[in-house]
């Protein structure tokens, strides 16, 4: 079956074999043109503009708009050129803040998301939404994975655009003290950037609709994730935590269809050793 990947150079489409889409996806024109000119039955929409606490407050206007015309140029042109089947990536972003764990899919849209992710949040929701009206008006079947807190090998180190994961590794390894944000009592679920892969290539093939939740079932604070980290990394410097800064949701954990096998511990130990292997 002919598959069509949004983002396929990115952090989670690097690992999902496929045709990669080159257009510039906020281009109306030319991702109308390359998807007539491939033709696909299905288009898995992997692309976004997206990033760590600091990133969603710093850029909340290019969370929210760059994030939703690229949903409405794929789902048009999709539309156009008669795509049977559109896959998109939702977020744990999306859900309201003020809900309780774990995450039912049916929470999805019921109240507004978490104020220090809400653009990004709000655009995960939107697109969602975009394709479930293209799926009622015009027949294309549409599925919403919505994913756990990904990280792994290849993901952004040391940016601006890091989550937490990456921004950790990075830190404990260059510095020996190190300064948290929040007060380390945050819950968050993780899941393998491989399991997430071979997931959602599962479902892609698949005639599954809707929303589902794909997590590992696997929930720890931030103050444990930052344990495990100092210690795979081999530092041995002192841990401070800066509450005046933002820590994000209180809990988040999703009730999943789908769950991923790779335990946290390992996923974080191959993850370093990667980071530490590549030239920087």
């Amino acid at each position: 079956m002919p598959i069509l990947i949004t983002g396929g150079n990115g952090f989670l489409g690097s690992y999902i074999p496929g045709r990669r889409m080159t257009a510039n996806l906020l281009d109306e024109y030319s991702v109308k043109k390359e998807i007539a000119n491939i033709n696909p039955h299905t288009i898995l929409h992997l692309a976004a503009i997206c990033g760590g606490i600091q990133y969603n407050i710093k850029y909340p206007k290019e969370m929210l708009s760059g994030n939703i015309n690229m949903a409405i140029n794929i789902f048009e042109a999709a539309r156009l050129s008669g795509v049977k089947r559109v896959v998109t990536i939702g977020s744990t972003c999306a859900y309201p803040a003020d809900i309780r764990s774990p995450f039912l899919t049916q929470e999805y849209a019921t109240g507004f998301p978490e104020v220090t992710n809400s653009a990004y949040g709000i655009a995960k929701r939107t697109l969602y939404s975009i394709g479930e009206v293209y799926s009622k008006m015009f027949g294309i079947e549409h599925l919403h994975i919505v994913l756990a807190n990904l990280y792994g090998p290849r993901d952004k180190f040391g940016e601006e655009e890091s989550h937490v994961i990456p921004a950790l590794i990075d830190r404990f390894l260059a510095k020996k003290n190190v300064t948290v944000w929040g007060d380390g009592t945050a819950k968050r679920e993780f899941l393998y950037v491989e399991d997430a892969a071979k997931i959602i290539v599962k479902l892609a093939n698949s005639d599954r609709v809707g929303i589902v939740n794909v997590g590992s079932g696997e929930v720890c604070t931030i103050a444990e994730l930052v344990k495990h980290i100092k210690k795979l990394t081999g530092n041995r410097g002192k841990v401070s935590w800066d509450k005046s800064k933002p820590m994000g949701q209180k809990d988040r954990l999703l009730q999943s269809d789908y769950k991923g096998t790779t335990r946290l511990r390992t996923g974080l130990k191959k993850t370093i050793e990667w980071y530490k292997a590549i030239d920087k």
